[in-house]
């Protein structure tokens, strides 16, 4: 891919796809951008992927391939996400973000811990009898709220609002949706 603009190369991605013994895929992508008139890799990009098409682990190199990312992601057979890991170099992990759902494959609790296994936060979701999600409450490891979304609905059922506080119920953000219906 190229972006081109007034005839010279601002941006250009390499990518190379594969597949190993056992059918997952694989895919490799440089990030190239000119700086002071030479094209320069920015970025080095590993992705593999499950026989499903799903982000297994992807690591990313700096312009000059030293370690910039890693992360790792699991699914259960239902294809939903339920761990992933962030690493702080290549081999230590920073943390661990560990989903839970309930029965009809609703999310009901994401817990962060760091590598140790500490809990470093957790946030819960709460939804309404329509199943849209009203409330996201995230909390440290000391159970203290440190994060609130809230979320409602105008009366066809789509985001009106969705509204973001602090700890101490502070509002941070606020972003109103409006629809035309015809």
């Amino acid at each position: 891919m190229k972006i081109i603009i007034a005839g010279c190369i601002i941006l250009s991605s390499l990518q190379l796809f594969g597949q190993n013994t056992r059918g997952a895929k694989t895919m490799y992508q440089a990030t190239r951008e000119i700086e002071a008139g030479k094209q320069v890799t920015v970025k080095h990009v590993f992705q593999s992927f499950d026989n499903k098409g799903r982000t297994t682990e992807e690591w990313t190199l700096k312009g000059d391939s030293t370690f910039a990312s890693r992360d790792q992601w699991t699914y259960n057979r239902k294809g939903l996400e339920t761990k992933h890991i962030i690493f702080k170099d290549s081999l230590n992990i920073e943390s661990i973000i560990s989903t839970s759902y309930d029965r009809f494959e609703v999310k009901k609790l994401s817990i962060t811990t760091d590598g140790k296994g500490s809990i470093i936060e957790q946030t819960a979701y709460h939804y309404n009898t329509f199943g849209k999600k009203i409330e996201e409450l995230t909390s440290d490891s000391g159970g203290n709220v440190t994060k609130k979304i809230t979320f409602s609905y105008d009366s066809h059922g789509a985001l009106a609002e969705r509204i973001i506080y602090d700890g101490k119920n502070n509002i941070v953000s606020s972003k109103q949706y409006n629809y035309t219906y015809r």
